[in-house]
């Protein structure tokens, strides 16, 4: 049902209290005359950057004027903020909801984004401090805030997407300068041609089916002149480029050939990151080989070991959840299948019982933790989700003929 109605400026103060006492998120009203009228809590402070929250807003609500749909906004500081442009005529001026981060963010990251944004080093405290009181809300939750938010202001219902769709449309564009056409007949005068398709084709499906020698020999093969200039700076800028798309398409492969999308996906992060340390072409060279053959690698072990899309959606939510109590009920629940349907599925594709699977993961888990942390065999048998200390030492001589205290003193040497 719909409703007809329009927000009252006497209701503004009502809904920007609600908003903030339901999310727990700082919640601005900026009037027809751009002037901040209410701001909750009453204590926040703007990024650093700016002299006051006035300052801030004005500059991120300048570019949604020519909406009255709630949009998404987000700085170069990854702060992220809801708006909304009141209706009216004039309008009645914008509600702002943030800022948020979409993801916790590490004190690692939070010094690289300090250092992306050129901040001043006697200004560093100041953006720590600044960004221990910004609260985190994934995209999905933001949108659907902006949502129930138009719901609350003009009564009628919206699909999450539009808003997502108003964030781009009126966010700040840039675009290439260059002239497509032009590079093209470039390209053609001095004969310079990208690679066959074919390659790549080939190459992804050698990852897929784990044939190492062959894909080591088919990128060695590779004529390294037909790759794009991927940077106009730096030619190791370029290569780095052309590495996390080569890391991007074979993680793909490595997905379709069976292995499980979160491992995939990890190592993939993992492997551009450490590119993107890199200071030299040749090491930038010796790890797209290094990433290649781990990709084939793990596919060769995992050869035979296909599963269907319901199996393979247990493995991962497996892998999400390994320090979480599991229930074939919640798997069951996620895949959108009968728990004793997908019980005998995963039996009859994996040979074991899921119970079984969820122990060996977390086994393995187990001896990770041995050897890269400092907890104790009790912590790790508590926060792994086995009943106590002494069937966790069970489990883990079941599967290793090792108790977990012989494991870690076989490995202390290996860090």
């Amino acid at each position: 049902m719909k409703m007809n109605r329009m927000v009252n400026r006497k209701d503004i103060p009502y809904i920007c209290n609600l908003m903030f006492k339901t999310f727990d998120i700082p919640v601005f009203y900026l009037n027809e005359n751009k002037k901040v009228t209410i701001k909750l809590p009453e204590t926040f402070k703007a990024n650093p950057l700016f002299e006051g929250i006035e300052e801030l807003l004005g500059e991120i609500t300048h570019f949604y004027q020519g909406t009255l749909l709630p949009a998404i906004h987000m700085t170069n500081f990854l702060e992220h903020f809801l708006i909304l442009r009141l209706p009216g005529h004039p309008s009645l001026g914008t509600i702002v909801i943030g800022p948020s981060f979409y993801k916790g963010l590490t004190e690692e990251s939070k010094k690289i984004l300090i250092i992306d944004n050129k901040v001043p080093g006697n200004y560093h405290d100041q953006w720590f401090q600044y960004y221990e009181n910004i609260p985190v809300i994934n995209q999905k939750r933001l949108a659907y805030i902006g949502t129930l938010l138009y719901y609350l202001v003009c009564g009628k219902t919206l699909k999450v997407n539009e808003v997502l769709e108003q964030s781009y449309i009126y966010s700040p564009k840039v675009t290439p300068t260059d002239h497509l056409d032009v590079i093209v007949s470039s390209q053609r005068e001095n004969k310079f041609f990208h690679m066959d398709p074919s390659f790549e084709k080939n190459l992804y499906h050698l990852i897929k089916v784990g044939k190492k020698d062959e894909a080591l020999k088919a990128y060695l093969s590779f004529p390294k002149e037909s790759i794009g200039t991927l940077s106009k700076q730096s030619y190791l800028r370029s290569r780095k480029n052309f590495a996390i798309a080569a890391v991007t398409l074979w993680t793909r492969a490595a997905i379709n050939g069976g292995l499980d999308w979160e491992t995939a996906y990890t190592m993939s992060d993992m492997h551009i990151q450490h590119i993107e340390e890199l200071e030299a072409i040749y090491k930038v060279e010796n790890a797209i080989i290094d990433v290649l053959l781990e990709f084939v690698d793990v596919e060769r072990r995992n050869k035979g070991q296909i599963v269907s899309k319901p199996v393979l959606s247990c493995q991962n939510y497996i892998f999400k959840h390994l320090y979480r109590k599991i229930t074939l009920e919640n798997l069951g629940e996620h895949t959108g299948l009968n728990p004793s349907y997908l019980s005998q599925l995963f039996i009859k594709e994996t040979g074991i019982p899921v119970s079984e699977y969820i122990q060996r993961q977390r086994i393995e888990e187990a001896k990770r933790l041995l050897i890269l942390t400092d907890y104790t065999v009790s912590e790790i048998s508590f926060i792994l989700n086995f009943n106590d200390q002494s069937y966790f030492t069970k489990v883990f001589k079941k599967h290793t003929d090792v108790t977990p205290r012989q494991f870690r003193n076989s490995h202390e040497f290996e860090i």
